[in-house]
């Protein structure tokens, strides 16, 4: 997948004008000549609509289920045609005949829809109403149709759900056509999705979340186009995409960006470029629709416990500025080996308490959300990877907080094939996280050998996302 580098404080605004003109060459056009007069518009997608657009995930260790529901007093013929990320055509197509106020549920991974031609792949899922049994002429419904969508990662055991992407056959006069009108291209056609900027509201910091190969974060972007015939087709349009990342108290984290042709499945930390994500954010994309349509999806995944949604559309990217005066939370703290803290026992494990210290008198702000990020080196050592479940076990919640969600993740940063970052989260939305003892982490050491205590860069926020003034230390027990 094609990635931009991240840019160097230029600002977002100015990269957008220096690839317009590199967009509008590229966007792919429309098969047919609309006319002049202007095509009505959306920022982002309705929950109903006269199409529905999905986004589907089948690739191995996935499933994704779509549901399509007609609330009309008459049945609807539907088409469902699968695309596959580059949008260049169909991999296979379903039909459907729903009754009066009827549904179906369509799993792409059974050989039973459009022959299986979806399974193994991830891409768009587009339902449109046709004229009858056999037909491929698109036509206006009864009522708009909805329905819904569950993409589930048997992996993590996790899953999200959200509404269709519907939109409106319209008129030349911008409201919707007549049903039982043809969809042409021409005197009646699909409103285009058209955000200028589009907005993941609230991310947790990744580093907590699952690895991001396993969906533990994902930023879905697609750009197409609307090819109006005998058969309705979306064809890949293209756009380059600056995002722009501001940490809870409104400063830059980050600045990258993407190509997206057709549908590009990528994550926050790609997104990111060369720069670590080691706090909670907002991530703003500037888009440009062109002649086509854009649309975003974000997803999050803190063990199983997932969650996703649309993006939605903000009228412009804010001038977070870098920060002044505070400090940031280190990513990788840099291990004082020079300064050894003792030697490694003859049982050839250590634990070391990580302690929060922060201020919150009487208790009046409402700590929801505590990591600490541990680097370390040898002789230290976690056995296995990520969060999997030898390092899930090595580590104890110490705060006495309940019903909250505790995890944890080991990486290796340095691409040596050794883990060296613990990241270590605590998100608890009923009751506050007190300073104090956080966690205990159960190293594997050489017996004998001098050992230092990791650094810890520290992470608090309140349940507003606002970010909290904090230190972290570490301290070995034998």
């Amino acid at each position: 997948m094609a990635r931009m580098e991240p840019l160097a404080r230029k600002p977002i605004a100015s990269w957008r004008r220096t690839l317009a003109a590199l967009a509008l060459c590229a966007a792919a056009p429309l098969a047919v000549a609309l006319p002049a007069a202007a095509q009505p518009t959306v920022d982002v997608p309705g929950v109903s609509g006269d199409q529905l657009i999905f986004f589907f995930d089948a690739r191995a260790g996935r499933v994704p289920f779509l549901s399509i529901a007609n609330p009309a007093g008459s049945a609807v013929v539907v088409e469902v045609a699968f695309y596959p990320a580059t949008l260049a055509s169909r991999l296979g197509t379903a039909e459907y005949t729903i009754a009066a106020g009827g549904n179906v549920v369509v799993d792409p991974t059974q050989s039973s829809v459009a022959g299986g031609a979806a399974n193994g792949s991830a891409g768009l899922a587009v339902v449109t109403p046709v004229a009858s049994a056999g037909s491929t002429q698109a036509v206006v419904p009864p009522q708009p149709l909805t329905g819904g969508y569950t993409l589930a990662n048997v992996e993590l055991a996790a899953a999200f759900g959200e509404n269709p992407y519907g939109r409106l056959a319209v008129g030349g006069n911008g409201q919707r056509a007549a049903a039982g009108s043809n969809v042409d291209g021409a005197a009646v056609r699909y409103q285009r999705f058209t955000p200028s900027v589009l907005m993941a509201p609230v991310y947790y910091n990744p580093s907590t979340l699952a690895p991001p190969e396993s969906d533990g974060n994902r930023v879905i972007l697609a750009a197409f186009a609307d090819a109006y015939g005998a058969q309705f087709e979306v064809t890949p349009a293209t756009d380059e995409v600056a995002a722009l990342f501001c940490d809870a108290n409104g400063f830059e984290a980050a600045v990258g960006g993407a190509s997206v042709s057709g549908v590009l499945l990528t994550s926050l930390q790609e997104l990111a470029g060369g720069t670590t994500l080691a706090s909670s954010g907002k991530l703003f994309l500037d888009v440009d629709a062109g002649s086509g349509n854009v649309l975003g999806i974000f997803s999050q995944s803190l063990g199983t416990f997932a969650a996703g949604q649309r993006m939605p559309s903000v009228a412009s990217v804010p001038d977070c500025p870098m920060p002044t005066g505070t400090p940031m939370p280190t990513p990788r703290p840099t291990p004082s080996n020079g300064n050894p803290t003792g030697v490694c026992p003859a049982s050839g494990t250590v634990d070391g308490t990580v302690t929060f210290a922060f201020d919150n008198p009487g208790g009046a702000i409402n700590i929801s959300g505590v990591t600490a990020v541990l680097g370390y080196d040898p002789p230290l050592s976690i056995p296995g990877c990520c969060a999997n479940p030898e390092v899930l076990e090595r580590i104890t919640n110490l705060t006495g907080v309940t019903g909250g969600i505790f995890t944890a993740g080991d990486n290796d940063t340095n691409g040596d094939a050794v883990d060296d970052e613990l990241a270590v989260g605590l998100v608890a939305l009923g009751s506050s996280i007190p300073a104090g003892p956080f966690a205990r982490v159960r190293f594997d050491c050489t017996p004998g050998a001098p050992l230092a205590a990791p650094l810890c860069g520290p992470d608090v926020t309140d349940d507003l996302g606002t970010q909290i003034d904090a230190t972290c230390s570490v301290a070995f027990s034998g």
